[in-house]
């Protein structure tokens, strides 16, 4: 088992020092390489920790519990050379990274958001190692699989058992037995719809739990998870909603205490998240009809790496509600117990949270109630 370490300009030992790490620098970089690195926000998993290895010359990187139960597991790259890879994993921040190969190939995780680009396997199996996980702690679920071993890549999907939730395994070929990621989804047991599917006849695929869900097409995946820890900290309908500041897009600042006197709808959402673009035009909807009630407001809260990317989506779809940018590390997410997005929220005018997990339907129906109209 193997590890990869970095931060840019720094030595190894160094870098361990100014993440805070205890741990002694891992063995020469090669077969048998391993590091273990504790999560950087403790809020977002007590206890659980990154690891890093090299296994049958190729880079693997996992997260796991402190009971030891994986999170996800992935098969990221080669080894090339003896340099190990790059490691980021600032103490208080949410995000976690591994480069390889010059930063070719990448793990990356903020809060629930999971994201990597890892090499693409194919040829004979014996050339790649299979992503493992523990196999009675889930069973196949019922809905089956996309794809095929000739059409990379394939998913499929595993319910488990009490809290193990639901995780889904995938493989770009050579063949079904060999995965080369693993991702738990959810930890709880099922809610709302389960499926599979192929994005447009493309090799793109994907798969969803209720409001988790994950896209890949056999060496990019985007998941949206929803954290265990984010699960039992649950922001509760009644409570103060936490404060929050955001940027707008103008250079200005947005503060929830502005909004204070009105219902206020809060969406956390990111460009690149397929649910939540597919929720605008209900979000449309129910702007056009509510938007001259004096009583109502409307917040769209990006969680964007860069404030380019939804203020360019905004202004070429003219949307009209005010927006504000969070950006991918903000801990309001945490404070709100945001474990998938889209996710609305609906605040009172006194500051308290009066719904959450607002979608479709139950978007409008919510707000008539709130607002007593028809």
């Amino acid at each position: 088992m193997t590890s990869c370490g970095r931060i840019v300009c720094l030595s190894l030992p160094l870098m361990l020092a100014s993440s805070g790490w205890a741990q002694d620098p891992p063995k020469p970089f090669g077969e048998g390489w391993e590091l273990a690195v504790p999560i950087p926000m403790p809020e977002l998993g007590e206890g659980d920790r990154y690891v890093i290895w090299v296994e049958a010359g190729w880079v693997q990187v996992r997260r796991e519990t402190e009971q030891g139960d994986v999170e996800w597991h992935i098969v990221l790259a080669r080894v090339h050379g003896d340099v190990p890879p790059r490691i980021s994993s600032p103490k208080g921040s949410p995000r976690f990274e591994v480069f390889c190969q010059d930063g070719r190939y990448f793990v990356r995780e903020d809060v629930n958001i999971l994201r990597c680009l890892r090499e693409r396997k194919t040829g004979d199996k014996a050339a790649w190692p299979s992503a493992r996980f523990s196999s009675d702690a889930y069973e196949s679920s019922e809905a089956g699989g996309a794809g095929s071993p000739e059409s990379p890549p394939m998913i499929q999907g595993w319910e488990g058992h009490g809290r193990k939730g639901f995780a889904i395994t995938l493989s770009p070929g050579p063949d079904e037995d060999r995965f080369d990621c693993f991702v738990r989804l959810s930890p709880l047991p099922r809610k709302g719809g389960l499926g599979y599917t192929a994005v447009n006849k493309s090799p793109l695929r994907q798969a969803f739990y209720g409001d988790a869900w994950v896209y890949d097409d056999g060496d990019l995946l985007i998941a949206n998870r929803i954290l265990e820890a984010a699960v039992l900290s649950d922001l509760k309908i009644g409570d103060p909603a936490p404060p929050l500041s955001a940027k707008t897009f103008d250079g200005g600042t947005m503060n929830l205490e502005d909004y204070r006197g009105k219902y206020l709808l809060l969406d956390f959402w990111a460009t690149w998240c397929g649910p939540c673009v597919a929720e605008i035009p209900r979000l449309a909807e129910v702007h056009k009809a509510f938007a001259e009630d004096e009583r109502f407001a409307m917040i769209g809260l990006s969680l964007d790496e860069e404030i380019q990317a939804p203020k360019k989506f905004v202004e070429g779809r003219g949307l009209p509600w005010d927006q504000g940018f969070l950006g991918s590390e903000s801990s309001v997410v945490r404070d709100y117990g945001v474990g998938a997005i889209p996710a609305i929220f609906l605040i009172d005018p006194d500051g308290k949270v009066v719904a959450k997990g607002l979608r479709g339907d139950k978007l409008e129906e919510v707000l008539i109630q709130a607002l007593g109209k028809k």
